[in-house]
């Protein structure tokens, strides 16, 4: 893989709130990425678009107190495989052992995260 550039990447967010309760939206996509060397043909020549979405919500009590809650990549979505053409072949302490490219690809599936602030 000579590090392939997406032709189009994108993130929206998507937001609604009432009194002290806001919720939020986003959605990540990257177009389809060719593995970037003409040279070689590969088992996997391109991987296929790819869409994220995570979801959050948050309350504020008496001014004081937030909580928020939320879900990062909400439907488990796993990248594609590249097979004999990922980089690990090339370095694996460089690059890992993920099997993709995790600077593009959300590599840890659905993760749940929690949060309480306070002020003072």
């Amino acid at each position: 893989i000579d590090y392939p550039v997406p032709d189009f990447k994108h993130r929206m967010t998507a937001g609604w709130s009432r009194d002290n309760l806001e919720l939020q939206l986003v959605w990540k996509h990257i177009s389809a990425l060719d593995d970037g060397n003409d040279f070689v043909e590969y088992y996997t020549e391109q991987l296929d678009a790819y869409s994220l979405f995570d979801a959050s919500g948050r309350y504020t009590f008496d001014d004081t107190w937030m909580f928020t809650i939320g879900v990062k990549n909400l439907f488990d979505k796993q990248p594609q495989r590249l097979g004999s053409n990922s980089p690990e072949g090339e370095d694996s302490l460089k690059f890992g052992s993920t099997n993709t490219l995790p600077q593009f690809y959300d590599v840890f599936g659905r993760t749940f995260f929690l949060k309480l602030t306070s002020y003072f």
